[in-house]
């Protein structure tokens, strides 16, 4: 009895403790009371009470192996629910730096193209009536094509060429806007500087009978050419530009430049950069 007393004021006061020490212990005060009480009534329940015994510590190791269990699968379902948790956050991480990246992007092309330079070219010619010593009046007229520059930016390695054609037809509809060697200087270097305009390009030279016959309508007269230039901005694509006109009408007087020239675009060849695409210049060459 005094045993049994002592396991309950035992109990008493471990009720704040962890239940399943207080447990563990309270079944071994109660075994040593066991084994008091076999020393006690003898041995003839020894058998008995070791298979109780043992049956009490199969429990003991059943449920800790249970818990040990339960603690492993909640541990790997924390890893698991982390693991998740972090691929989603570097997962939203990743795009919104990659939509940051692309609008950084996005505005660094359009400010390029804001400020990018733009070359195209005028809607007639330049011309020059020249006067010789030899010949009373004017004998020959020359011609420039006229360029400017409409972008916020220069230039860099522009490139051009002109030429003239006359013909005592139409432009063939399978022109393939040949370089000619017109004694102009062709594909000379050079720049042109931001909002430059009516700059005049290659010199070309024509006796007056040729506008003569075009005045006559007899012959077409024709003036073409391309321009090639990159941007000052790196790893941009080279630009170009092309012009194609017609001298459709000459009126006034040739000799003494009083006179009025008209001029009307060519169907094909007035383009630039992606609108010339498949567009032959040079002879041999297709912008693409």
């Amino acid at each position: 009895m005094r045993t049994a007393r002592r396991v309950w004021d035992w109990l008493q006061r471990t009720e704040n403790t962890n239940l399943i020490t207080a447990l563990s212990t309270a079944i071994i005060m109660a075994a040593t009371c066991v084994t008091a009480f076999v020393v006690w009534s003898g041995s003839g329940q020894t058998d008995k009470i070791i298979t109780a015994a043992q049956h009490i510590q199969s429990a003991l190791d059943t449920q800790n192996q249970q818990s040990q269990e339960a603690l492993t699968r909640t541990l790997r379902a924390n890893r698991r629910a982390l693991r998740e948790n972090m691929r989603q956050s570097q997962a939203a991480m990743d795009s919104t730096n990659a939509q940051g990246q692309a609008a950084l992007e996005a505005t660094i092309a359009q400010s390029r193209l804001d400020q990018r330079a733009f070359v195209n070219f005028g809607k007639l010619m330049q011309d020059n009536g020249v006067v010789t010593s030899e010949h009373p009046g004017i004998q020959v007229w020359e011609f420039r094509p006229y360029m400017g520059n409409s972008g916020d930016t220069p230039t860099r390695n522009a490139q051009v060429h002109a030429n003239f054609l006359f013909l005592p037809t139409a432009l063939p509809a399978n022109f393939s806007f040949v370089d000619l060697d017109q004694g102009s200087i062709p594909n000379t270097r050079f720049i042109l500087g931001p909002k430059e305009d009516n700059v005049t390009g290659p010199l070309l030279s024509l006796p007056i009978y040729v506008l003569q016959a075009v005045k006559d309508k007899t012959a077409h007269l024709y003036f073409y050419g391309w321009l090639t230039y990159q941007d000052v901005f790196p790893k941009t694509p080279p630009h170009i530009s092309m012009f194609c006109m017609e001298l459709t009408d000459v009126r006034g007087q040739l000799a003494d430049g009083s006179h009025q020239f008209l001029y009307a675009l060519c169907q094909h060849h007035n383009c630039a950069d992606d609108e010339c695409r498949g567009e032959k210049y040079g002879g041999d060459k297709t912008w693409e």
